[in-house]
């Protein structure tokens, strides 16, 4: 008669292992992004190197 108050659908997750936008989902899927950079010390030289050019 009623719906239930939760949702069945779990084609969704928020914050965890199954969630694509932040860091412990990406490791969990290998993937890399804006929360986990490829490689840190790249992404450093880059951002100062955009900072040298920008001055």
């Amino acid at each position: 008669m009623f719906a239930p108050h939760h949702s069945s659908n779990k084609n969704y997750s928020t914050m965890g292992r199954g969630d694509k936008k932040t860091a412990k989902g990406k490791r969990f899927k290998g993937s890399f992004g804006k929360s986990r950079p490829a490689n840190a010390k790249a992404t450093a030289v880059k951002a100062k190197k955009a900072a040298a050019k920008a001055s």
